[in-house]
């Protein structure tokens, strides 16, 4: 199957993906928001790249669906990731109750500001433990990783992770 988001387009497969970036353009306008190295503004799946490798350096790898590039097809970019489940189609493992719990704690007060959904936050909390998830919210604030709404999260296996971590308006 495929699906596609405002940068990208993406083949799925049974164990992995495909993505491709694109240039989408309003009008005279193109989005050229990707903080990418390479100096490819338009390069959404570089800037993920560059952002995935630097939070293995780091040590907050399996935090992330893993993502590499791949090659050029007619001279354009192709990069390969790990297959996970959209939050927004897979839903939560946490029950009410404890999402509750979840959102009167401190853990929860971490990572309000970054918009991330309770739900899936609780999962993180629960799957890596406390320090695990209160080290990862800080380095999503220190890297200023954005745009991580429900179709931009979610699992694999029962592994919480960011899956799009390229950000919009970087």
């Amino acid at each position: 199957t495929f699906d596609t988001g405002a940068s990208k387009f993406v083949f799925i497969f049974p164990d992995f993906v495909i993505k491709i970036p694109f240039i989408y353009s309003w009008g005279d306008e193109m989005l050229c928001g990707a903080d990418s190295q390479n100096g490819e503004y338009w390069d959404y799946c570089a800037t993920e790249l560059e952002q995935y490798e630097f939070a293995v350096q780091n040590g907050f790898g399996e935090f992330f669906a893993a993502v590499e590039y791949i090659g050029k097809a007619n001279g354009h970019p192709i990069y390969f990731q790990e297959l996970a489940d959209i939050y927004c189609s897979h839903g939560s493992n946490s029950s009410d109750d404890e999402v509750e719990e979840f959102e009167e704690s401190a853990e929860s007060r971490e990572s309000c500001w970054l918009n991330l959904d309770s739900y899936w936050c609780c999962d993180v909390l629960k799957y890596y433990g406390k320090e695990k998830y209160s080290d990862f919210m800080s380095y999503l604030a220190d890297t200023n990783i954005e745009d991580l709404h429900n179709g931009n999260i979610g699992y694999i296996q029962s592994r919480p992770v960011l899956v799009d971590y390229s950000g919009w308006n970087n």
